[in-house]
């Protein structure tokens, strides 16, 4: 009884450490060459390969991740408002230059009527689309064509109303592999698909997701033909509504122009990647390695000397939280006001809860994602100023 429940979970762990090791193997041989070549042409090529490995390997810490929340019960729904158009030309944008690598016609259509602005989870919705037309593109061959809709219908027993599309002429999947397309970890391996890199969790957590959406998700396949896949969700339509900032403006960067910030954090790698990529923007950077050192640099400082704080959470001598409550509690006019920006590798809800909790602001994930810096850091000082 004991093996039999203990086989998933080994199976599950010698699968991720398989998939782990081929990017990671990556990362460091190509770290290797660089470290040992003067070609700069070269050097350019094995980092670009670095990058693509990185990525790889944070796509699969992620879905990891999102595969445990779904499991746990711990993945809610987040529902917003915004254009159907807007988001679609978001996706066509997102895999846009794949497509043209490949020399792959994109095309898309819109079939929603009076469907202007809907209300539903962006973000999972753009994961699983996202998913989807990129899988499309890798597996179908050069020249090929790759087609997504999305239409409105009445309402079926189901409750669902709208159905998303994504139609390719690509390789296609054997009608073996089409019944164990949702499960973890499982990826065709075709002659035609050889160097197509994946995590082989995507699929499987699109299931989850829209299963948790109240959704519904068919695939149609042939081999050497093409997939069809179509996603069926009851969405809000909104009439007359408006989307979020987010996309309708692009935040001015220019705001952090000339603000001193104080970074907080004990790696010495991290404290360097930040202050490249703040000074980049024309802001004034300090550090403190610890979270007692970032107190009395903030306690000694003049009022409004310093526009924001980036801290860590796990340090040396006293940890973010205790910094961060240390600060607040401090008998200084911007004590309360400056704000404090949590940069962790703690990336589950309860954990943004107790940064939240102790005082922070807002929070920003590592790996660090510029943009996202950047934006955190555009909104927060923004509020300050109201």
């Amino acid at each position: 009884m004991l093996a039999r429940l203990m086989m998933p979970r080994v199976h599950f762990l010698a699968s991720i450490s398989h998939d782990m090791r081929t990017p990671l193997n990556g990362i460091l041989g190509f770290t290797d060459l660089a470290l040992n070549t003067e070609d700069q042409l070269k050097r350019k090529e094995y980092l670009t390969k670095i990058a693509a490995s990185g990525q790889l390997m944070l796509n699969l810490v992620n879905d990891v991740l999102d595969l445990s929340k779904i499991e746990s019960g711990k993945l809610e729904l987040n529902k917003e408002v915004f254009a159907v158009k807007d988001f679609l030309d978001s996706l066509m944008a997102s895999v846009q230059q794949s497509a043209i690598d490949k020399d792959i016609t994109l095309t898309s259509d819109i079939q929603t009527g009076n469907f202007v602005y809907i209300r539903e989870d962006k973000t999972r919705l753009q994961q699983i689309m996202l998913n989807i037309i990129s899988n499309a593109v890798k597996y179908t061959l050069r020249g090929g064509h790759v087609h997504i809709v999305v239409k409105n219908h009445p309402t079926d027993q189901q409750g669902h109303n709208t159905l998303f599309t994504v139609t390719d002429d690509g390789i296609g999947m054997s009608r073996e592999f089409l019944a164990h397309v949702f499960e973890p970890f499982s990826q065709e391996h075709a002659k035609e698909a050889e160097g197509v890199e994946g995590t082989g969790l995507g699929m499987s957590i699109v299931k989850r997701i829209i299963n948790l959406m109240g959704g519904g998700i068919e695939v149609q396949s042939s081999k050497g033909k093409g997939t069809t896949f179509t996603v069926s969700l009851a969405v809000e339509n909104v009439e007359g509504g408006a989307a979020d900032r987010s996309t309708t403006e692009e935040l001015d960067y220019a705001a952090l122009q000339g603000k001193r910030i104080l970074v907080c954090e004990d790696n010495k790698m991290n404290v360097e990647i930040l202050q490249v990529l703040l000074k980049s923007q024309g802001m004034l950077v300090e550090t403190a390695d610890n979270g007692q050192l970032a107190v009395e640099k903030f306690a000694q400082s003049q009022t409004g000397y310093y526009d924001a704080i980036i801290m860590d959470i796990r340090m040396p001598v006293m940890d973010g939280l205790e910094a961060t409550k240390a600060i607040r509690a401090l008998d200084k006019v911007d004590a309360q006001a400056v704000p404090i920006i949590a940069n962790s590798a703690d990336v589950f809800k309860e954990e943004v809860e107790r940064f939240l909790a102790a005082g922070m602001n807002n929070y920003v994930p590592k790996p660090i994602d510029k943009k996202r810096l950047y934006e955190t850091l555009c909104e927060e000082l923004e509020k300050r100023q109201k």
